[in-house]
């Protein structure tokens, strides 16, 4: 079979570059033939130069144009593959960035942009493998690996220090995921990175969204109490400060095995707070005469 191919190969290959003036339908025909003996053979770059010749040859009406442009995509979704096979990521996400140029309307056409960026994110190119996500989930918004490029754009967004626009990403995750642990985890960074953005706002609307959507673990529910409390108490909004200390309290008494020494620490810590507010309050009062009504 090889041997047959191989003759295929040479055979087409001569009638190209020896008849090049030849009846277009013969030069056609000759292009498909070695086009497909050389993908056959693994011959993957002359593949490609012979299917992009008959294409150029093929009607835009006719039937056959589809496969042979899918078989073009073929053939250049294995050059990428095998340049990665060799560690030479950067040859392989030019590759699959010049399958979506070619061939964009083909089967392999989202996966070549998916795995254009996978390379790029492993030789550290942060910045170019983020536009190609994104323009990934612009033109895929329905395609099986749109949530999880939600979750490696959150990730490539940290990595350039883009803290707000990982954050989002990973809201969509949590809002979009079904499994409870990945939503819970993705709001619980998303909240940590708005508050390392110092977005205050956003920064309070995830904590308070994550205590409401995910009382347990109860530690981590109460850490979550704990820091909008901080952040209202840094505001002087006294009145949410007192109601989220409260919400402390009463959460680590209904934790049950859930308590831990640190649920335990911080809701002592709100109860000695508020007794503070009440004893401060009782000393402000003189005792003085009459006696018996400043006791009251």
């Amino acid at each position: 079979l090889l041997k047959n191919l191989s003759a295929e190969v040479t055979t087409s290959g001569q009638v190209i570059s020896l008849y090049p003036k030849a009846h277009p339908s013969l030069l056609h025909e000759a292009s498909i033939v070695l086009a497909d003996a050389a993908f056959e053979t693994g011959q993957d770059a002359q593949a490609e130069e012979s299917y992009s010749r008959a294409l150029a040859m093929t009607a835009t009406a006719d039937k056959n144009r589809a496969a042979l442009t899918e078989n073009l995509a073929a053939s250049i979704y294995k050059q990428a593959e095998y340049a990665r096979k060799r560690n030479d990521h950067g040859a392989a996400a030019q590759h699959f960035l010049r399958l979506k140029q070619v061939a964009p309307t083909t089967s392999l056409s989202a996966s070549a942009q998916y795995e254009a960026a996978s390379s790029l994110v492993t030789i550290g190119e942060w910045y170019r493998a983020a536009v190609v996500l994104e323009d990934f989930q612009k033109q895929n918004p329905t395609h099986e690996l749109a949530e999880v490029t939600s979750r490696n754009l959150a990730t490539i967004y940290r990595k350039n220090d883009e803290l707000l626009k990982s954050a989002a990403r990973l809201e969509l995750v949590a809002a979009n995921n079904k499994d409870t642990e990945v939503r819970r985890d993705s709001m619980l960074q998303a909240a940590e990175l708005y508050q390392l953005a110092e977005s205050q706002a956003d920064t309070l609307r995830v904590y308070r969204l994550y205590t409401e959507q995910f009382p347990s673990p109860a530690e981590d529910a109460i850490e979550s109490y704990r820091i909008i409390a901080d952040i209202y108490r840094s505001n002087e909004d006294t009145s949410n400060y007192h109601r989220y200390l409260q919400k402390i309290i009463s959460a680590d008494a209904k934790a049950g095995k859930e308590r831990t020494d640190r649920t335990r620490y911080l809701a002592a810590q709100s109860l000695l707070v508020l007794a503070e507010i009440e004893v401060n309050e009782f000393m402000a009062v003189e005792l003085t005469k009459p006696f018996k009504k400043k006791l009251a």
